[in-house]
């Protein structure tokens, strides 16, 4: 949570911001508005939570079906450094992926104008994979076709069923 702040004083006046962590309960704080942003923050566990707060507070996974929304968040449960082949991808995703390359990069430019490194870079390769588990397609089959390690293909995807169940 941002918390913004002013203290006031004969001899100076002093401005701060700081990040906190706070566990806010609604209703106890008569006035207190609580972001949508900061809702889905609470709940979320991963290092690019403000990347995907953002996707959820400007509904860009609302249009996605089940297999996509599977494959959507997976683009966060997987390490960068892992060299991969990226399997397709349907029109939607192709945007999608459009729209958060050019979030997430202003989540990691902001942060970095401030002095942070909270979220880590996506992978670029690491596409695909969700999507052809969701819509059935055997772990065998997709670890070749994407030039990977079948224990880094259920890792990854045991990752994206517990991004899953954040949100």
């Amino acid at each position: 949570v941002k918390v913004r702040g002013t203290v006031e004083n004969k001899d100076r006046r002093l401005k701060a911001e700081m990040y906190v962590t706070a566990e806010l309960k609604i209703g106890t704080a008569p006035g207190l508005v609580v972001p949508a942003k900061a809702v889905y923050l609470r709940n979320m566990f991963d290092t690019n939570a403000l990347t995907l707060s953002e996707l959820l507070t400007n509904q860009q996974l609302e249009a996605l079906d089940p297999p996509e929304l599977a494959e959507a968040l997976s683009w966060f449960a997987m390490d960068r450094e892992s060299s991969v082949r990226g399997l397709s991808l349907t029109r939607r995703l192709h945007r999608l992926r459009e729209i958060l390359d050019a979030l997430h990069g202003g989540v990691l430019r902001e942060e970095e104008r401030h002095g942070l490194q909270m979220s880590r870079p996506l992978p670029v390769d690491f596409h695909g994979v969700a999507l052809a588990w969701a819509e059935g397609q055997e772990l065998a089959t997709i670890a070749q076709r994407a030039r990977m390690q079948e224990g880094d293909l259920v890792g990854a995807l045991q990752e994206t069923l517990d991004l899953i169940g954040q949100l």
